[in-house]
C-alpha cells in the first residue's frame, strides 16, 4: 500500500516522502503498469469521490512518470480510469471537478484528455451525444456542462475532419422532436449563459 505522505512537514511527514518515493521508484525500475498501481491501491472502491483524495493524486504522479519512461505508451490516467467508470460518469466527474478550486486543475486536464481520445478515436458527435446520455436532458440540456462539454467536442471533431458535415441540430431533433426542441431553445434564449447557442439553433432549426 502507498504510504501518502502529509503536508505538514515535520519529521513523520519527511519520512513519509521518503517512502512514498521509494515505493515509485521500485514499481518504475520493475515497470509496473499505471492499471496494476490503480487496482494496487485499490483506487476503484473510493466510487466517484476519488479526484481529491490524496492517494487519487500520487498515482497520477506515478501514472506521469510511468508516461515519461515508456514514451509512446498509450497508457494513462484517462485510459485506466475508463476501464472503471464510464465515459458518461467521467465526464460528469471532470466537469464538476472543475467547479471546485481543489481540483479544478486535474478536472480540466482529464476533460481535455478525454475529448482528445475522442477524437483520436474519430467518434462521431451523434455518438458522444449518446455516450453522455445528453437525450435526456429536459429543458436545462443547454445549461448541462455536458452540453457544453459536447459542443466543444464538436468543434475539436470538425477541425480534426474537415469534411464532417455539422450534425449537432439533426442529433438534437432524433432526441427530441421539433416541437419540444423549438420550446426548449426559446427557453434557453432567456438564460444569459445559454442564449448564444440557443439563438444560432433556433436559427438553424427555422431555416429547416
Amino acid at each position: 500500500m502507498l504510504v501518502v505522505a502529509k503536508s505538514s512537514g515535520g519529521s513523520a511527514g519527511s519520512l513519509a516522502s521518503r517512502i512514498q518515493a521509494e515505493q515509485t521508484r521500485y514499481w518504475l525500475s520493475v515497470n509496473r503498469t499505471p492499471g496494476a498501481i490503480f487496482e494496487m491501491l485499490q483506487l476503484e472502491t473510493l466510487g466517484t469521490n476519488f479526484l481529491n483524495h490524496p492517494i487519487f493524486t500520487a498515482w497520477v504522479k506515478y501514472t506521469d512518470d510511468f508516461r515519461k519512461k515508456n514514451l509512446g505508451t498509450r497508457l494513462s490516467t484517462l485510459t485506466t480510469l475508463r476501464v472503471y467508470y464510464s465515459d458518461a460518469t467521467l465526464a460528469k466527474l471532470f466537469t464538476e471537478a472543475r467547479k471546485v478550486t481543489k481540483t479544478a486543475k486535474i478536472g480540466r486536464r482529464l476533460e481535455a484528455e478525454l475529448l482528445r481520445e475522442w477524437s483520436l478515436a474519430v467518434a462521431p458527435p451523434a455518438l458522444i451525444f449518446e455516450r453522455l446520455k445528453l437525450g435526456n436532458g429536459g429543458q436545462k440540456l443547454f445549461e448541462s456542462p455536458l452540453f457544453t462539454m459536447w459542443t466543444n467536442y464538436i468543434a475539436m471533431f470538425k477541425k480534426a475532419n474537415p469534411r464532417y458535415k455539422d450534425d449537432q441540430l439533426a442529433t438534437l431533433l432524433r432526441s427530441y422532436g421539433r416541437r419540444e426542441l423549438t420550446l426548449m431553445l426559446i427557453l434557453a434564449e432567456k438564460v444569459p449563459s445559454t442564449k448564444d447557442i440557443a439563438t444560432k439553433l433556433r436559427g438553424q432549426l427555422s431555416g429547416l
